[in-house]
């Protein structure tokens, strides 16, 4: 309908010169793609191909963020499969993107535990278990039941139980070494890109940022438990790990990220901050530490990505056009 209206059209045209950033996490092969929460913000191999023949299509693609004129393509986690399959695919549509790179997958190099704990709800076996100090009863059955109990999860941490301490109740109830999964693909979405690997991807034009340590939710963080995670982070910026000022908040909704963090962000010598918004803000506005992204929709449909890309979804759920980035002195930017 869009398309055969001329909304579509209409919507690029209201939109050019506006900055567009998408937001991307793990880039599976179809063959091991299932219905799962560790899934939830993953896409096939063959729909991302899809995507980035319908963005050629429409736009030049770049790394400045504060050209309005390049669609920015970004990251986030760093897990294998960023390496060996994403980077490789836009490195055959001469394309460069932004990849987040959470600094306990380089430091501890192992899943991180937001990614441990879904792994936990995915692929335990089906049962009834409980832990009585926070009246939790999860019923595992099939993929249906297994996202109710995340939304029991959530609920905890919306309490500020710590990721370890869900992390530690998960194991009482079922040990995560009794957990078994494809080899493969525990390798593509759960094993961290190591240190050569983040080199190479950098040799080929890509930006490797700073994704927060930990991947904790900051705002639920105590101020010296967020400075300190923050702080790790500029080490690996210091030693050259991460290329690219650029801080990306885990989670990036205005619920997830506090004026502190981003106060933080600034202060520990970090240029922007890019936050996740398909939402409409209420009591903030974007800026150069509060930068919204976009995500697609897991879809090769031409016509559905072409409208997703245009604004007019963006449009109709936030009231408003795409950030436009608005030069206020030689050197900096704003968004309005």
């Amino acid at each position: 309908m869009s398309k055969f209206t001329g909304i579509t059209s209409l919507f690029y045209k209201l939109n050019k010169g506006r900055k567009i950033i998408l937001a991307y996490h793990n880039v599976i092969p179809d063959k091991y793609f299932k219905d799962s929460i560790n899934l939830d913000y993953s896409i096939k191999e063959s729909q991302f191909r899809k995507h980035l023949e319908v963005i050629k299509k429409r736009f030049n693609v770049g790394v400045n963020l504060d050209n309005p004129m390049e669609l920015t393509v970004t990251f986030d986690d760093g897990y294998k499969n960023q390496y060996l399959i994403a980077s490789k695919i836009l490195d055959e549509y001469n394309m460069n993107g932004y990849f987040f790179y959470a600094a306990d997958l380089l430091d501890k190099k192992e899943i991180l535990l937001i990614d441990k704990i879904q792994y936990w709800l995915d692929y335990i076996c089906p049962g009834e278990y409980e832990n009585k100090k926070y009246d939790l009863v999860l019923n595992i059955d099939d993929i249906n039941s297994r996202r109710k109990q995340w939304s029991k999860i959530q609920g905890l941490i919306d309490k500020k139980v710590s990721f370890e301490e869900i992390c530690y109740i998960l194991d009482e109830m079922y040990s995560f070494k009794n957990i078994n999964v494809d080899k493969k693909f525990y390798d593509l979405r759960f094993t961290p890109i190591k240190e050569y690997e983040l080199n190479i991807m950098k040799d080929s034009g890509h930006k490797i940022g700073a994704h927060s340590a930990s991947h904790n939710r900051l705002s639920n963080m105590k101020n010296d438990d967020l400075i300190k995670d923050i702080d790790r982070c500029k080490i690996l910026l210091n030693k050259g790990i991460y290329n690219t000022k650029t801080f990306c908040y885990p989670f990036g909704g205005v619920e997830d990220v506090s004026e502190e963090a981003m106060n933080i962000v600034q202060l520990k010598g970090f240029s922007k901050g890019i936050s996740f918004m398909n939402t409409k803000l209420k009591d903030r506005e974007y800026s150069p530490f509060f930068i919204p992204r976009m995500t697609l929709p897991n879809t090769d449909d031409e016509d559905y990505i072409d409208f997703m890309l245009s604004g007019a979804y963006y449009f109709l759920k936030n009231g408003r056009l795409f950030p436009k980035i608005k030069k206020t002195s030689r050197k900096e930017y704003n968004y309005e």
